[in-house]
């Protein structure tokens, strides 16, 4: 995720931006649920559904092996073995992760009145990303950031569990 896009948005722009992207994603989404639903899994935007929807996404994506000139961010990715591994989401994921963060937003959104969508406040790496704002904890969930960087462990480690750990840590925040 280009994090400086967001930074250079005007405050009208990021809102256009989150606008665009939950019109795009609501309809793109439609298609992706069916076949979901159609494997097996559960797409009622229940809490415990997104961990199995994010985990049968992913085994959807392809992979290829990194760029070897591309530099990561050490953050948010502070696992070891999630940096070192030699595969990323090819470049057919994208839409799957945007299906998958547009899922985990609308899942929260849907489960918790107090929670909506908004823009990144600023002062936050998050500034001007479409959010998932109005958690007690005061922080904001960044839906495509945090799908992405759920995908990318999946494919890079093979790990799985790490899905459900994730809504377990937002839902502690609300």
């Amino acid at each position: 995720m280009d994090i400086a896009f967001f930074d250079r948005l005007t405050d009208a722009e990021a809102q256009a931006y989150l606008d665009r992207y939950l019109e795009v994603e609501a309809t793109a989404s439609v298609s992706t649920l069916a076949d979901a639903a159609a494997a097996g899994i559960s797409v009622d935007h229940s809490l415990d559904s997104i961990g199995p929807f994010f985990l049968w996404l992913v085994e959807e994506a392809g992979t290829v092996p990194p760029p070897a000139h591309r530099k990561r961010p050490r953050w948010p990715r502070r696992d070891r073995n999630v940096r070192r591994s030699p595969s990323d989401p090819d470049d057919g994921a994208t839409s799957l992760v945007l299906r998958a963060s547009y899922y985990l937003g609308t899942s929260f959104v849907r489960t918790f009145p107090s929670l909506r969508w908004a823009t990144g406040r600023e002062g936050i790496a998050e500034h001007n990303m479409p959010v998932v704002a109005g958690f007690a904890s005061g922080d904001e969930l960044a839906p495509i950031l945090v799908a992405e960087d759920a995908f990318r462990r999946a494919v890079r480690t093979g790990e799985r569990d790490h899905m459900q750990a994730m809504v377990d840590t937002w839902k502690r925040g609300v």
